[in-house]
């Protein structure tokens, strides 16, 4: 889904500075090319060498190509606003001129496809001693735009120096609009920044850039003070129609900025997300991507490899790996991953894994120890190819799972009722139904909930609303609320729920098996048609007492009638 792309985000922070009378956002891209003149504004032109602005300069990205790829390429067209890369090299002298600028970065990667700006990415500090103009990274950009696709509640910045500041637009009803700036303070500002993959604003209503007389003005009095500040959507929604309270003087420009990066930014994972790594499709590749590779897993705050002399490692676990992605079991799984996956830049962060049963849905239900330097190398590394054949193949009413997320621990919650898959509305949503979503799927609860820009598409059902998990086991949806026989009508797609789910070793809550929530909904109605035919024969055990008692309180009434009548018989006789 395209808009997944719009939801990744960054912690960091990092503060303006002046460079010949302007003010440039940390972490701000542009390209040089001899062809358009040196140092050029991004927006100028689609293919150039690559320049950052870090650390109070302007910079080239130096590489020797093994760490910059693809994905890399990809994520500096996405933040000049171009639709991905058509083509990128190194020694882009050659094809665009020396420019000036000394490299500033090196060792460009970035761990996922969705990111939005190269901050985003990891990188190192660039050395004169490997670094000259024949490692200069150049890039040809599409020609086609970001915004070909839009939903409603997107933005962009429009009309600035450089693509991090410009003229706020935001998508509604079909047509790109203006915001209008009352009310407009840090919080909004910032979140403008945040969806478009930066920190936050650094300067807001200082541009003199505005819409033309011919745009509407779709938001006014934006607030974005109560709610999670990652996308517009969340403060304000569409409105009908346009605001008639502001003109174009008062519409709203925004600069942002972005701090270097220290780790894998951006983002926020799940203790116990898996992913493949393989270099045929760029490195570090998201879960979703492929179904063979090395496989990595996040655990306590960094990515690593699996380490395994084979004896601990089976089918078992292989099979585990792959239910954990989505894929219907392993195919095959070996080590020394290296010779057909290539080298990445993890090391080994557990080894010795043991699954106790096939009935494991994530690889963290499993027995495993810390890997250490001294037993484990590039040639422990584990990997697996997974059958092609998705988990959902044989699906049951009340089965659930997350789609269209970075990882298969995170996206838009689907639940499978009355043989379609469908959406949860969010109404009413709190910690435990999130928390048993992710129970079901093996893990032991949520960490974030409604968090991410994803939503179900318009042909889907909307299966639940208003779920309720506080007053029962938290193990399976399907106890909290059975399929309806209607989609509900009450929610559009706009409060679909998305849920974000971690696994926390030390928990007394242990994920649900894959043979846990089956059958449920079957057992639950044979429950109710046994509380009925039990009810029904309770009354009827009632009703038959009540006969009893009345008929026996009737012949009672009509013996003593008699008695007494034989009794006044006989005081008439003895008188």
């Amino acid at each position: 889904m395209k808009s997944s792309f719009f939801a990744l985000l960054l912690v960091c922070a990092a503060a303006p500075v002046a460079v010949q009378g302007e003010q440039v956002g940390n972490g701000t891209i542009r390209l040089f090319s001899n062809k358009t003149g040196p140092g050029v504004a991004s927006g100028a032109t689609n293919a150039g060498i690559i320049q950052i602005y870090i650390d109070d300069q302007w910079g080239n990205i130096c590489s020797n190509q093994t760490t910059f790829g693809q994905r890399e390429a990809d994520t500096v067209c996405y933040q000049l606003g171009y639709n991905g890369a058509d083509s990128f090299g190194a020694y882009g002298a050659a094809l665009f001129g020396v420019d000036t600028s000394a490299a500033v970065i090196k060792d460009v990667h970035c761990d996922s496809d969705q990111y939005q700006v190269l901050s985003q990415c990891q990188y190192s500090p660039a050395d004169s001693n490997s670094c000259n103009d024949k490692t200069d990274v150049h890039v040809t950009c599409s020609t086609t735009d970001i915004w070909s696709d839009p939903y409603d509640g997107m933005v962009r910045l429009v009309r600035g120096n450089y693509s991090s500041e410009g003229l706020v637009e935001v998508y509604c009803n079909k047509k790109w609009g203006t915001v209008c700036d009352d009310g407009i303070d840090d919080d909004e500002a910032d979140t403008v920044c945040v969806q478009l993959g930066y920190t936050k604003s650094f300067k807001w209503d200082k541009l003199p850039v505005r819409g033309n007389g011919s745009q509407p003005i779709w938001l006014d009095n934006l607030y974005c003070g109560h709610t999670d500040k990652t996308c517009i959507g969340y403060c304000q929604t569409c409105p009908s129609e346009e605001s008639t309270d502001c003109s174009h003087g008062e519409d709203l420009t925004v600069q942002c900025i972005c701090a270097a990066a220290v780790a894998v930014q951006g983002e926020q994972v799940g203790n116990g997300t898996i992913r493949l790594f393989n270099n045929k499709t760029g490195p570090g590749v998201a879960s979703g991507a492929t179904n063979a590779g090395i496989i990595q897993i996040y655990i306590d705050d960094q990515w690593g490899n699996i380490c395994s002399n084979q004896t601990a490692f089976g089918q078992r676990e292989a099979d585990t790996v792959c239910y954990q992605l989505g894929y219907n079991g392993a195919d095959s799984f070996g080590t020394y991953g290296v010779a057909l996956f290539g080298i990445d830049t993890s090391a080994a962060v557990i080894k010795d894994v043991h699954c106790d049963s096939d009935q494991y849905q994530v690889l963290s239900q499993c027995h495993y120890s810390p890997a250490d330097s001294n037993s484990c190398s590039d040639k422990t590394d584990i990997h697996v190819t997974c059958s092609t054949t998705d988990i959902w193949g044989d699906p049951y009413d009340g089965m659930v799972r997350l789609v269209e997320g970075s990882y298969s621990s995170e996206g838009l919650v689907e639940v499978y009722c009355n043989k379609e898959w469908g959406t949860v509305c969010d109404d009413g949503i709190d910690d435990d139904e999130a928390d048993t979503v992710c129970v079901q799927l093996g893990y032991t609860k949520s960490f974030k909930w409604d968090k991410l820009p994803i939503r179900g598409n318009g042909s889907q059902p909307i299966w639940l609303d208003n779920l309720y998990c506080g007053h029962t086991d938290k193990t399976c949806i399907g106890y909290c609320q059975t399929c309806p026989s209607k989609e509900s009508t009450d929610c559009s797609h706009g409060e679909d729920l998305t849920v974000q789910c971690t696994y926390n070793k030390a928990s007394f809550e242990k994920g649900s098996l894959r043979t846990t929530c089956t059958g449920i909904e079957d057992s639950w109605w044979t429950f109710i048609h046994i509380v009925i035919i039990a009810a029904a024969g309770l009354v009827g055990f009632i009703l038959c007492c009540l006969c009893v008692c009345l008929s026996f309180c009737c012949c009672c009434a009509a013996g003593a009638k008699k008695k007494k009548k034989v009794i006044n018989t006989a005081y008439t006789q003895f008188d």
